[in-house]
């Protein structure tokens, strides 16, 4: 399904209730096939352009080749709720475009409500696809969803590799459940993974779970190169192969009260120190029963980053550390 609109003329409030997409092949273009990060080159079967004020209830969306459902440009205030993405060769959702980074009004992204889904089996041909992929948009409320079985990243918000602004800013990402991701197939993924500055984005009470890497990089709660201004709170990271946080660098980033269980190799994990503050860690709890409390690289100043009011619990040793 292909709803088309143009910025002086788009489409609006159109409705799909109780209907079922199913059984369509992903078409191999004639230089072959290519499969880079969060398969970003592959289309939604189900697409939209310049459509305002449409909705998605109840639909299913199995056997597709290409990703569930892509909202691309101008796509404003849908809501796609109570719908099944199963078995697809990609991820089940985009929001956006990973082109221009700053949209006109008309060109815009944004305000759309993707609540109470199920998304299942994904990547099962493009293994680095995504559950839910979020480019330059904002303004999103992404609630409720339950993914599970696929090989790489679960919830991915942003695309900009780096500490220039875009419109990707102000996502909820709440009570989402997120679960075996990976399943050692990739490297360097996350049950949530941010990219760039996110000004007001709120990433709070979800649930990760077994996020497991082929070698490096299966972490739970993972800001990326340039995640900036992200609030991450009560949410709770267990059985992750790396860490249950991971910071490679940003600014700004808050991580409170969240629970991190029984992650594998460390538990917390920052890799690049800057001349700012990159993250504030604080009231949070740590429980682990294998590897280190601490991975990868703590060099720099300590006003680099903050971390107090916290609760480490090691196992092994039976003793805590507040």
């Amino acid at each position: 399904v292909h709803i088309h609109g143009t910025a002086a003329r788009p489409v609006r409030n159109v409705r799909f209730r109780n209907v079922t997409f199913a059984d369509a092949d992903y078409i191999m273009p004639a230089d072959g096939l290519i499969s880079p990060q969060a398969a970003v080159v592959i289309p939604g079967t189900f697409h939209a352009r310049h459509a305002i004020g449409c909705e998605l209830d109840q639909c299913r969306f199995e056997n597709l080749g290409g990703y569930g459902i892509e909202l691309g440009r101008g796509c404003q205030s849908w809501n796609i709720h109570h719908c099944r993405l199963d078995g697809l060769g990609a991820g089940g959702l985009r929001l956006g475009e990973p082109g221009d980074p700053n949209p006109s009004p008309a060109d815009a992204n944004h305000s759309h409500v993707f609540a109470d889904n199920v998304l299942t089996r994904l990547g099962r041909v493009f293994a680095p696809a995504v559950g839910i992929l979020v480019f330059h948009s904002g303004t999103n409320r992404i609630i409720h969803n339950h993914i599970q079985d696929l090989y790489y990243t679960g919830i991915s918000v942003g695309w900009n590799w780096g500490y220039q602004s875009t419109a990707c800013r102000a996502n909820e990402i709440a009570y989402n459940r997120v679960e075996d991701v990976g399943q050692a197939r990739l490297c360097d993924m996350g049950g949530i993974y941010t990219l760039g500055p996110q000004p007001g984005t709120h990433i709070h009470h979800n649930l990760f779970r077994n996020v497991d890497s082929y070698r490096y990089g299966g972490w739970g709660l993972y800001t990326d190169e340039g995640s900036t201004g992200i609030l991450l709170e009560d949410n709770v990271v267990y059985g992750c192969k790396d860490a249950g946080f991971h910071q490679h660098y940003g600014r700004d980033n808050v991580i409170r009260n969240n629970l991190l269980a029984f992650n594998r190799n460390h538990q917390v994990m920052r890799t690049r120190s800057e001349e700012h503050r990159s993250f504030l860690f604080t009231n949070n709890v740590v429980i682990h029963d294998a590897g280190t409390l601490l991975g990868s690289s703590w060099s720099g100043s300590t006003n680099h980053f903050w971390m107090d009011g916290k609760i480490y619990w090691d196992t092994r040793l039976g003793t805590n550390v507040a």
